[in-house]
């Protein structure tokens, strides 16, 4: 039986193993295309990197002795994915190594380097297993019959086949569920502010109800995986997969990676009524758009297990949201207001905001200081404005970028485009941290959390645990 190994690298930076700041989720893409693998009579292990360096990752690797190393690679973790596929090969001879996610499906030059054989370009299962059988059972096959492939013919050419077929709902509702690793989702967690903490916390797995996104956020990638169609499962189907987990894992607590989980009320108000009937509902954190959301959806989310939802607010200036195609999705009073109607329905927000942009000022920066303290989120993360191949800022703004060390497209470490008005990397940098500062420090918010605990006090210990966060980090006294 051959063997394949499925491994999520992680940045080579210190600091930025930890996906968007403060998560650890189980690579849910793997489990998807090592459970179609199976059905396919392959042999199949999922590997994280995690905090383990190259060598040790490899050792892993080595003793399980695939045929095929496949890579999930997000664009801060590309230059640790090379490292990874060298060393594979010179530990196995004889390996094939296939790149697959959002950063080869936006960098179609992934795949010259040599140590890359091949590039799954968009979603991965049916791809990844008809490549699969043709290296290992074919070896006269045309790869060009393949569709959603990229591959290199000389150092400076490649060949893509053109993109697959999008994976229809009914197919999506008929593949196995996800395999999944107890080892990787004993680690996972949902750190900072969640209900339950951290600390309480098991066994912590990644859910979807629907893939794709239909939005158009300029830094957003999405689209090079997904395009611009939304497909979604059957509400039964999750259901019966989270009752599944709950019972081998004992799960207590679940991120769903929709894009935008709320894009379809209908949907929405549907899975909430399957998950609801379920004996015991892990609490759980989706990400949304005030458009779309209402109190009935807030509050048959909330029913249904939703205990924090995040929003892509982005910015609070018009002018900004507008040049980021997001002042359709994110008008700031209706924001405000969904975010106020969370609150009062016993879920957890958070605000995920931009700065750095090429057109941002000292002026500009100075008015999302004042007005930070205007959103009524209880937590916030603040990026760097951040162009990642295949979204449409990359192609706008690929000309004015500071460097193509792909480790540094993390968002939350380094900055990676000019800017056109004389802002300083240190000025980004210092701004960004005041605006943490007096966010968490301000006495409004003090007062809306301590009434948010006195009318749902079984956030205590979640808001304790994320104070004793933000005071190691040094954001508050």
């Amino acid at each position: 039986m051959y063997k394949i190994a499925l491994l999520e690298p992680s940045s080579d930076i210190k600091g930025c193993y930890v996906h968007a700041g403060h998560n650890e989720f189980e690579p849910i893409a793997l489990g998807y295309i090592a459970s179609d693998l199976e059905t396919k009579g392959f042999k199949v292990e999922i590997f994280r990197q995690g905090l383990l360096s190259v060598d040790q990752i490899i050792d892993h690797i080595k003793r399980y002795s695939p045929s095929i190393l496949g890579l999930s690679v997000m664009t801060h973790a590309a230059n640790s994915a090379i490292k990874i596929a060298k060393k594979a090969k010179e530990a196995i001879p004889g390996i094939y190594v296939i790149a697959g996610g959002y950063h080869p499906s936006g960098d179609i030059n992934f795949v010259l380097n040599k140590h890359i054989d091949f590039s799954v370009i968009g979603e991965g299962e049916r791809t990844f297993s008809e490549l699969a059988n043709r290296l290992l059972k074919n070896q006269n096959a045309d790869f060009k019959e393949i569709k959603g492939i990229c591959f290199a013919v000389d150092e400076n050419k490649t060949i893509f086949t053109g993109n697959a077929e999008r994976i229809t709902k009914e197919e999506l509702d008929a593949m196995p569920f996800p395999k999944r690793s107890r080892d990787i989702i004993s680690k996972a967690k949902m750190h900072a502010l969640m209900y339950p903490p951290p600390n309480k916390q098991h066994n912590v797995v990644t859910l979807l109800s629907s893939r794709g996104c239909s939005n158009n956020c300029q830094f957003c990638c999405s689209s090079a995986v997904w395009g611009r169609e939304v497909v979604f499962r059957n509400p039964k189907k999750v259901a019966e997969e989270l009752k599944l987990v709950v019972d081998e894992f004992g799960t207590n607590a679940f991120f769903f990676s929709d894009l935008t989980f709320n894009s379809n009320k209908k949907h929405v108000i549907a899975l909430c009524s399957e998950l609801a009937k379920l004996k015991e509902t892990p609490h759980w954190y989706a990400m949304c758009t005030a458009t779309h959301l209402d109190e009935e959806t807030i509050r048959a989310m909330r029913e249904a297990g939703c205990r924090k939802v995040g929003f892509g607010v982005e910015s609070l200036s018009n002018d900004n949201l507008k040049k980021i195609n997001k002042l359709a999705i994110s008008a700031q009073e209706r924001t405000r207001g969904i975010m106020e109607c969370c609150d009062e329905n016993g879920i957890l927000i958070k605000a995920y905001m931009i700065i750095g942009y090429p057109w941002e000022t000292h002026d500009s920066l100075t008015e999302f200081h004042d007005n930070i303290i205007t959103l009524p989120a209880d937590e916030i993360r603040i990026s760097y404005f951040t162009p990642f191949p295949g979204s449409p800022a990359y192609k706008k703004h690929e000309d004015i970028l500071t460097t193509n060390d792909w480790s540094k497209f993390n968002a939350i470490k380094d900055v990676v485009v000019e800017n056109e008005n004389g802002v300083t990397v240190d000025r980004l940098a210092k701004a960004r941290i005041d605006a943490f500062k007096k966010f968490y420090s301000d006495n409004a918010r003090q007062e809306r959390i301590a009434k948010k605990i006195e009318k749902f006090p079984e956030f205590k210990e979640s808001f304790e645990e994320f104070e004793t966060f933000l005071r190691d980090a040094k954001v508050i006294q």
